[in-house]
C-alpha cells in the first residue's frame, strides 16, 4: 500500500510540474505574440526568406525606423522633425558619404523634391527643397541616423531651421561617440 501512494504523489507531481510548464509556456508565447516588435520581426522574416527564395544572394542590408516629432510655434505652424535610425545587420558602413536615400525615402521621395539646393549642416551634406506647400531639410549626420525637418513654406526664416539641424545634428553626433 505504501508503494501505491508514493507512486501516486509522484505521477501527481509530475502531473503538476508538468501542467505548470506547459501553463507557463503557452503565457510566454501568449505575450510574444502581442508583442508589437515581435510581430515587427515575424514580417520581415517572411519578407527576407520570399525574397532568398528568389534571390538566394539577397541579405537584409539596413533596417530603418523613423521617430517622428512636432513642434508648434505661437502663430500655430507646425514644424515636423523625423529622425531616421538605422541598424545593420552585417555591420555599419565605413565608406559612407552624402545623403542615406533609403533611410530618408521612409520620410519622402528625396529625388521628387522641387527646387532642390544642396546645403551643409555641421559640415555634412544637406539638401533643401519643397514638395507641395511644405519645405524639407533632408541630411545625413552618420550612416545611423539621418534627420529630416518639415514645416509650411515661407513661415521660418532659414536661419531658424538651420539652427534648429545643427543643434540635431551635435545632439545625434554626441550620442555616436559615447
Amino acid at each position: 500500500m505504501n508503494k501505491k501512494k508514493i507512486l501516486l504523489a509522484t505521477i501527481i507531481s509530475i502531473s503538476a510540474i508538468a501542467i505548470t510548464a506547459g501553463l507557463v509556456w503557452g503565457y510566454r508565447i501568449y505575450q510574444r505574440e502581442n508583442d508589437p516588435y515581435w510581430k515587427v520581426a515575424k514580417e520581415i522574416y517572411k519578407v527576407q526568406t520570399a525574397l532568398q527564395e528568389v534571390d538566394e544572394d539577397w541579405s537584409l542590408e539596413s533596417l530603418s525606423s523613423v521617430y517622428p516629432l512636432s513642434y508648434q510655434d505661437g502663430k500655430g505652424n507646425i514644424i515636423n522633425y523625423y529622425c531616421c535610425t538605422s541598424t545593420y545587420p552585417n555591420g555599419e558602413p565605413t565608406d559612407f558619404s552624402g545623403l542615406h536615400k533609403t533611410a530618408l525615402s521612409q520620410i519622402l521621395d528625396v529625388d521628387s523634391l522641387e527646387n532642390p539646393r544642396n546645403c551643409k549642416v555641421n559640415g555634412m551634406d544637406g539638401l533643401w527643397g519643397e514638395l507641395g506647400d511644405k519645405t524639407y531639410l533632408c541630411w545625413t549626420i552618420s550612416p545611423k541616423y539621418s534627420c529630416v525637418i518639415e514645416y509650411p513654406t515661407g513661415t521660418v526664416v532659414e536661419e531658424d531651421i538651420i539652427r534648429m539641424a545643427e543643434s540635431v545634428a551635435a545632439e545625434n553626433a554626441n550620442v555616436k561617440n559615447n
